[in-house]
C-alpha cells in the first residue's frame, strides 16, 4: 500500500520515508473487529492523482490515507503543567500544555512536506511557547498584583449540529457516573454506530421530532411532548450500556440466552406501556420500589477487599433476571472478576 501511495503522489514519499512499517499499534488487535474494519487506502494505481480527482475527492482520498500512514508513527509525547494558585479562600488554576514529540501529528498537520518527527516546525514552537507555563514547587509564593471582578452571566449551551451531535452520541459514556456502564458506553463507543448515527438524526428529522435552524439542530414541540412522555428508563444512557453488556453475555455464553434477553425486553416493553397509560399507580409503585432498593443498599459492606481478587468492591443495581432493579455488590474489576454477593 505505500508503494502505491508513493507511486500516486510522488510528494507524499519523503513522508512515507520517516514511517516504521515493523510498529504495531491497537489499531492491528484483529479481536477488535467486529462488522469491518476502518477504511483504509487499496492497492489502485492512479498517475497524478491530484489532477484526476476533483478537489472534494482528493481531500477525502488525503484523509483515508494520512489517518492510515499515521498509525506508523511515534506518539504523540507533550507535558502538561497544572498550577493551583491560593489567594486567601478562593483557588485559580492555570493549565498549559507543551508538546515535546510531534509524533504522528506530523502526518496528520503537513502538507505533503516532511516535519521531522522529533520536533515542531520553528512558528508551531513560537506559538506553543506563548502557552509555557513557569517552572515552580509546591508552597511557592508569589505576589498577587491586581485584581478584577467582572459580571458576567452563563451561557446556556449551544445547539447541537449534526457533526456535534453525532460527537455526542459517541461520547455519551462521558456523561455517566457507573465505572462499569461508562466503560461498556466507551468500548461500544457511545449511542448508535458509526454507521447509524447519521441515519438516527435523520429519522428525527423525518419524524418531526427535530429541525434544522440553519446549521443548529432544534426541539420540536412534538419532539418535547414525546420526551415528557416516555419513562426516564427510556432516555437514560445506562439502557444502551446493558443491553450491550447483555448482548455480549450472549456472544460468550455467559449466563444470558437469546431467549431470555427476549423475553426480558418484551416483559420491559409492556412494563413501558403499562407506565404511560397509568403512570400516577406505576410512578406510586416505582418509588416503592426504590425505597426498598436504599434501604437494601444501606445494609451492603463494601468496606472489605473483594473476596475473589483483591480489588475495591461497590454497589450496583440488577439489571435482569428476578431482583432486577435491586442493590448488589459487584467487583470494581468487572467484567475481569465476576465476584458479586447480594448480602
Amino acid at each position: 500500500i505505500f508503494q502505491v501511495l508513493c507511486h500516486n503522489d510522488s510528494q507524499l514519499c519523503s513522508l512515507l520515508e520517516q514511517a516504521d512499517l515493523h510498529r504495531k499499534s491497537r489499531v492491528w488487535n484483529d479481536k477488535k473487529i467486529t462488522a469491518h474494519h476502518a477504511i483504509i487506502p487499496t492497492q489502485a494505481r492512479l498517475s497524478d492523482c491530484q489532477k484526476k480527482l476533483n478537489h472534494k475527492e482528493f481531500n477525502i482520498y488525503d484523509l483515508i490515507r494520512r489517518r492510515y500512514i499515521a498509525q506508523f508513527f511515534p506518539d504523540y509525547e507533550y507535558d502538561q503543567s497544572i498550577i493551583i494558585i491560593s489567594i486567601k479562600q478562593d483557588s485559580f488554576k492555570a493549565t498549559g500544555r507543551i508538546p515535546r514529540v510531534i509524533g504522528w501529528k506530523c502526518v496528520i498537520q503537513s502538507k505533503t512536506t516532511t516535519i521531522p518527527a522529533n520536533h515542531l516546525s520553528t512558528n508551531d514552537s513560537a506559538h506553543q511557547s506563548k502557552q509555557e507555563l513557569p517552572a515552580v514547587a509546591k508552597g511557592n509564593k508569589t505576589l498577587c498584583q491586581e485584581l478584577v471582578l467582572d459580571n458576567k452571566l452563563t451561557q446556556p449551551p449551544k445547539y447541537f449540529t449534526e457533526g456535534t451531535l453525532i460527537k455526542a452520541m459517541e461520547t455519551v459514556g462521558s456523561q455517566v457516573t457507573d465505572k462499569v456502564m461508562k466503560k461498556i458506553l466507551r468500548e461500544t463507543a457511545g449511542l448508535g454506530t458509526q454507521a447509524t448515527r447519521a441515519n438516527i438524526i435523520q429519522t428525527l428529522l423525518q419524524r418531526k421530532f427535530v429541525y434544522k435552524d440553519k446549521k443548529f439542530i432544534k426541539a420540536t414541540q412534538l419532539g418535547f411532548e414525546l420526551c415528557d412522555a416516555v419513562p426516564p428508563a427510556i432516555k437514560d444512557p445506562l439502557l444502551t450500556a446493558q443491553w450491550e453488556q447483555q448482548l455480549d453475555d450472549i456472544a460468550q455464553n455467559k449466563q444470558q440466552t437469546l431467549a431470555g434477553f427476549i423475553d426480558q425486553q418484551s416483559q420491559f416493553l409492556s412494563a413501558i406501556i403499562k407506565q404511560i397509560k397509568q403512570p400516577e399507580q406505576v410512578t406510586a409503585n416505582q418509588q416503592a420500589h426504590t425505597n426498598h432498593s436504599i434501604s437494601h443498599a444501606k445494609n451492603l459492606n463494601i468496606e472489605k477487599p473483594c473476596p475473589s481478587c483483591g480489588q475495591t468492591l461497590e454497589i450496583r443495581q440488577a439489571i435482569r433476571g428476578a431482583k432486577v432493579g435491586q442493590n448488589y455488590i459487584g467487583c470494581s474489576d468487572y467484567p475481569t472478576c465476576r465476584y458479586y454477593s447480594w448480602e
